[in-house]
């Protein structure tokens, strides 16, 4: 039986590499194979919680130290074959480095998951971040990367770097298909803050809902400042727009798929589990070319756009009031994700990796 200790946030609060954490869990627990300890490195309360510089350095330093005495606690009485690290990059490479500089002195194998889209930007604009990436990819036995862009700029650093996509159960979703009905609703769902390009979208829509009639609905659906959705509130138009905020994922999937668009206009992304929900409810997606967006709707899978441009919104929103294209895009998007982002396979993918560094293979 393989030893397995996994080293991610664990939700609440709800988030890309945390809703991951709950998929692997998941399918790790339908094997008796594996003997698995689980850390969570979850901080447990977000900058949109109200989190304070004392809380992101003094807090998260302290959660660190706890996950840190807990690794060192299961190596002491089950020591693991493999350890599986997931990073989100920023203050947490301090973490990544202190875990990988133990596991190496101890000669436990790891691999090091990046979730994240920002390698080039950290390449670009921050050389401490860039440094510290690299230091870490060198230190583990394997790196996992969302997209290839990150391959290609990691792989000359890594001892053995693959690119292995999020996994989504589909299985989950299914039953919420909404087969021929729709409501013309446009729906984002993720943090309500400028770099997720809902000032962009907010602009576009409100074009686009004009041009026809107000017949359209816009939702955002996550959690986000009241001062900056207040602001937003002031210096736009938002006829027909609802700030629902957080909820919990079975009602933001529900809401999901009675709409007729799914859109996520971010700046940034590494390889976002909504678009995946997205697809695995047969919705019409438009998404910026960012991260690992790109190769997931590729196919005619969905609609990319470039980010930071509100024309480019309104032109991807006209296309799809081209009904049998939005319903064509929808079923390649589903029929993509059920092939090749399923978690059966992608988990076989993770438990092939984990085999070959405990056998130290090249």
């Amino acid at each position: 039986m393989m030893k397995l200790c996994l080293i991610a946030p664990v939700p609440p609060p709800y988030g890309g590499v945390a809703n991951w954490e709950r998929i692997i869990v998941n399918e790790i627990v339908k094997h008796d194979d594996i003997d698995f300890t689980l850390i969570n490195i979850a901080a447990n309360k977000r900058p949109l919680d109200g989190r304070t510089i004392f809380d992101r350095i003094f807090y998260s330093g302290f959660v660190m130290l706890k996950a840190y005495r807990k690794l060192k606690e299961a190596v002491r009485k089950n020591c693991p074959d493999v350890v599986h690290m997931t990073t989100s990059g920023g203050m947490g490479f301090y973490r990544d480095l202190l875990f990988l500089k133990y596991l190496k002195k101890k000669q436990i194998p790891s691999v090091y998951h990046v979730h994240f889209g920002r390698t080039v930007q950290y390449r670009n604009e921050n050389k401490r971040s860039w440094k510290m990436i690299i230091k870490a990819v060198s230190l583990a036995d394997a790196v996992i990367v969302l997209d290839e862009k990150s391959l290609e700029l990691l792989n000359p650093y890594a001892k053995k770097i693959v690119k292995i996509n999020n996994p989504i159960d589909t299985e989950n979703y299914k039953t919420l298909i909404k087969n021929g009905f729709e409501k013309p609703t446009i729906i984002y769902i993720g943090w309500v803050i400028k770099t997720k390009g809902v000032e962009e979208l907010l602009s576009a829509f409100h074009v686009f809902n004009q041009r026809h009639g107000h017949a359209y609905t816009l939702e955002l659906i996550g959690p986000g400042e009241s001062d900056y959705i207040q602001g937003l509130k002031e210096v736009s138009d938002i006829e027909n727009v609802i700030f629902t905020g957080e909820i919990g994922h079975n009602e933001a999937m529900m809401r999901l798929a009675s709409a007729s668009v799914f859109i996520l206009p971010s700046y940034t992304e590494g390889f976002p589990n909504v678009v995946l929900e997205a697809m695995a409810l047969k919705k019409c997606i438009i998404a910026t070319n960012v991260g690992a967006l790109p190769e997931v709707l590729d196919d005619n899978a969905g609609i990319i756009i470039n980010s930071k441009s509100a024309e480019e919104i309104l032109n991807a929103l006209e296309r799809t009031e081209d009904r049998k294209l939005r319903e064509r895009l929808a079923e390649n998007a589903y029929i993509k994700v059920n092939d090749l982002y399923d978690v059966k396979p992608t988990y076989e993918k993770y438990r092939k990796l984990w085999r070959s560094v405990i056998n130290d293979e090249s």
